[in-house]
């Protein structure tokens, strides 16, 4: 057997797979307008972008979003989804469905900019009978999935005997603000790891996090106050500490929760 034959060509890399056509669109982008075949690769790349399936365009941006900026190249290639009026082409239909899917990648990474510009297109006239109300696109903004969690976490926190734990420690000052500063940091961190897996560390993830985080807060502050009010109304016992450190448990339920029965286990995951 000869020595001097070649070894097998390696496959290329994701990262080979993918730059090079990522490139060219973004470099040929001015010319999407007037180009059926570009506008068609474009949306390709986006729908694989995003496709677990298309497996190297997939680990590409999820897992190098330094150099494969996923919300960058939507930006910058929206047009290819844009309303056409040769819809043969394009077909109403499918170009709903893409935008709904990105639309969901964007509340996922918790993108709301570019989420609301997703939804101004879906809520246009010129998609006829098929066009989303505004009020239904709008809703996803202050992350519904919280209070149907909220619901759950409530229930779990108020069962058992940690309610009676609670009731007992609430004399203890220190303990109070131990167990609220450590159920904040761990929802917190909980919010900021699931969104680090999606868009990576630096401050867009900080800023992300903080966002969604004080929604959350949000949402169990007004059931706490619902709580409050409930009590006074119908002139029952409402002890402060014991009702806060219930909210507080309740709030790191509902997060866990979304984790385990979300489609994508996104607290952030339009409904």
């Amino acid at each position: 057997m000869s020595t001097s034959e070649s070894a097998p060509k390696q496959p290329a890399t994701p990262h080979q797979v993918v730059e090079p056509l990522r490139n060219y669109l973004i470099n040929q982008r001015a010319h999407l307008p007037t180009d059926a075949a570009l506008r068609r690769d474009a949306r390709a790349l986006l729908r694989n972008a995003v496709n677990k399936q298309a497996a190297a365009y997939y680990y590409c941006y999820r897992f190098m979003p330094d150099v494969f900026d996923l919300e960058a190249d939507v930006r910058l290639l929206f047009s290819a989804f844009q309303n056409e009026e040769r819809e043969a082409e394009y077909p109403l239909g499918m170009r709903l469905a893409d935008l709904k899917l990105l639309r969901r990648v964007m509340f996922r990474r918790a993108a709301f900019g570019l989420a609301s510009t997703i939804s101004a297109e879906l809520a246009k006239k010129e998609n006829r009978d098929r066009k989303e109300s505004w009020l239904w696109l709008n809703k996803d903004f202050v992350l519904p999935r919280i209070p149907l969690s909220l619901v759950v976490g409530f229930a779990a926190a108020l069962s058992g005997d940690l309610v009676k734990f609670f009731y007992a420690a609430r004399g203890n000052g220190w303990y109070v603000v131990f167990h609220l500063a450590g159920s904040a940091l761990l929802a917190w961190f909980l919010v900021y790891n699931n969104l680090r897996d999606r868009i990576g560390r630096g401050p867009k993830t900080n800023k992300r996090t903080w966002w969604v985080f004080g929604i959350a807060l949000g949402w169990t502050a007004l059931y706490w106050f619902a709580g409050w009010l409930f009590a006074l109304g119908f002139k029952l016992d409402f002890d402060v500490p014991t009702s806060v450190m219930i909210a507080a448990n309740a709030l790191l339920i509902a997060i866990l929760t979304q984790f385990f029965f979300a489609k994508d286990g996104s607290i952030s995951d339009p409904l």
